[in-house]
């Protein structure tokens, strides 16, 4: 899956879980998390949520 798709996959899902502009979001992770899921999830957030957190 390409970083566009993550990126569109991950926007939705913040749709989805109603996800409202200027809340704080925290991404967790793990020693077995993918870095590339990771960082489309903050860009993600980015345009909802502009305090991200990992």
């Amino acid at each position: 899956m390409s970083a566009i798709d993550l990126l569109a996959l991950f926007r939705r899902e913040l749709e989805l879980c109603k996800v409202h502009q200027g809340e704080t979001m925290a991404v967790l992770s793990g020693p077995g998390t993918r870095p590339d899921y990771v960082a489309a999830f903050i860009a993600a957030g980015s345009s909802w949520a502009p305090k991200s957190f990992i």
